[in-house]
């Protein structure tokens, strides 16, 4: 049929406006986070949240948006930032099927044995991964090593039924021949796999259910110091006992470290995630096993972050020494001499071991005052030992220094000898286990706290963090023209830490 020239240019009209429609229905809708306000420039010494309204669909910050901030004497003039979503850790540690409304309703972290039931578990993002050759490999239950190459016409060799075993009823002999073998395909590839061999079952009543003691594992992910120090807090026992593999780099390099890892186990008739937590002996002797279930702790971890939040409060990191202390003697470096030290009696306190340290002026007026807006963790490069002592002086009644105690040369020393990089020897994921955790956004909206954006670090070297944490180290630096050494605390940073507490919250309130 013919057109006349009127009427198809209405027809071509009409076409155009029909398909401009069409393609505005079939356009997916994308959930905007929006801040009102732009970046403006703000005189004194912290870099706070914008000043703008925060709606709800912003993320709530402190550490992340902070740049590294050097405290003088003089104020200095930072850029505030608009806020930013911050992607958590690569490999962090999946979270699905976890009750939020009930973890916000305790007052405090609750025992295990007590927690709510769990949601039906939900798909997480990271529950499958990617074999080097691209295929994929399930969540749950155990993986079959590969012994060569697959051909079409190869018959796998069937795999023997797994043991049937319970740790509340079965005799702990029926394990005793149980040596699991574990491939490290997923985080370290073309790594040979690790053969456990059984030394000890431990009979344990609160788990009752039947789990499949498999031949074969894959190790999900290797886990910073911070879960054992969860599982070590709430009483969580080890289970079972494995021989330490000789000569194997990968558990020593683990051990020193002080992390764990972790593989999937299976319980029979449950959809219940479980997991076996691997922790090896500083000794390198052991490896101890952890069982628990997956939404249990993840519900203990977030708990913790909660608990903070609705204290209040924000993890603050204190470095020891240069920032708090500084070690009296006659060595060259970094070092207080007897004859300054004389200078200021009032400042020097002896540790147990008979070293002397000196102060930094109002040290212990600082912790005070910070104890009431933060939760106060020191670290260092000393010994344990060393930070133990140095913190008992700083706080003999313990309550100021609530956190962890964190002491990281064995890091380094780990890091150091590889052929990989250095790496910083410091790390929020050894502190806080909620900076590894990631929950899946069901409503297209950030968790409060994921990765970095919490913790907020005091240190005179920001180079010993890794670099995606720069942007939580306030750094303090010596006060110059001092007879004595010693660091502006007052009223710098502390300036400084009200300010970024006092920010946060109003936006956290409005959130």
């Amino acid at each position: 049929m013919d057109i006349d020239i009127s009427h198809r240019e209405k027809t071509a009209v009409s076409l155009a406006v029909g398909m401009k429609m069409a393609m505005a229905q079939k356009r997916p809708t994308v959930r905007k986070v929006s801040v009102t306000g732009t970046p403006t420039e703000q005189v004194g010494p912290a870099a706070i949240l914008s000043e703008g309204v925060v709606k709800k669909q912003a993320k709530v910050s402190a550490g992340a948006r902070i740049r590294p901030h050097v405290v003088t004497d003089a104020p200095i003039i930072p850029r505030i930032r608009p806020p930013v979503v911050v992607e958590a850790p690569v490999g962090a540690f999946p979270v699905s099927g976890v009750n939020i409304a009930a973890v916000e309703r305790k007052d405090s972290i609750t025992p295990l044995d007590f927690l709510p039931p769990p949601l039906p578990p939900t798909p997480s993002p990271v529950l499958s991964h990617k074999q080097p050759n691209g295929t994929s490999i399930p969540r749950h239950g155990s993986m079959q090593l590969s012994n060569g190459p697959h051909h079409q016409h190869q018959h796998p060799s069937p795999t023997p039924p797994p043991l049937r075993f319970s740790f509340a009823v079965t005799p702990p002999s029926v394990a005793s021949d149980w040596q699991p073998t574990l491939s490290l395909d997923l985080i370290s590839p073309g790594s040979n796999p690790s053969t456990l061999k059984i030394r000890e079952v431990f009979p344990q009543q609160d788990l009752q259910p039947i789990f499949h003691l498999e031949k074969q594992y894959m190790i999900r992910a290797s886990l910073p110091r911070s879960f054992y120090m969860v599982m070590a807090q709430h009483n969580i026992r080890h289970c079972c006992v494995f021989d330490f593999p000789v000569g194997d780099k990968w558990w020593g390099d683990l051990s020193g470290m002080r992390k764990s890892a972790y593989i999937d186990f299976t319980a029979e008739n449950s959809q219940v995630q479980w997991e076996l937590h691997l922790k090896p002996s500083r000794d390198r002797t052991n490896i101890f096993g952890y069982l628990c279930k997956h939404d249990d702790i993840v519900n203990v971890i977030r708990n913790q972050k909660y608990n903070l939040l609705k204290a209040r409060r924000l993890p603050l990191v204190l470095d020891l020494d240069d920032t708090l202390v500084r070690l009296v003697g006659n060595e060259r470096s970094r070092y207080v001499s007897e004859v300054d030290a004389a200078k200021v009696p009032a400042r020097i306190r002896r540790l147990k071991d008979g070293r002397q340290v000196v102060l930094t002026e109002y040290v212990e007026e600082f912790l005070e005052w910070a104890a009431k807006f933060y939760e106060i963790s020191v670290c260092s490069l000393g010994e344990q030992s060393y930070v133990d002592m140095v913190a008992d002086v700083l706080d003999p009644l313990r309550t100021r220094i609530r956190g962890t105690r964190y002491s990281a040369p064995i890091t380094a020393a780990i890091v150091s000898g590889t052929q990989q990089p250095p790496a910083p020897p410091k790390d929020l994921l050894s502190l806080y286990a909620y900076c590894v955790v990631s929950k899946p956004a069901n409503d297209g909206l950030p968790e409060v706290g994921n990765g970095f954006t919490l913790p907020l670090i005091l240190d005179d070297l920001t180079q010993m963090w890794p670099p995606d944490q720069h942007d939580n180290v306030i750094v303090v630096k010596e006060r110059k023209n001092s007879p004595v050494w010693t660091v502006n605390l007052f009223p710098m940073v502390q300036h400084v830490l009200g300010a970024v507490h006092q920010e946060f919250f109003r936006a956290y309130d409005v959130w």
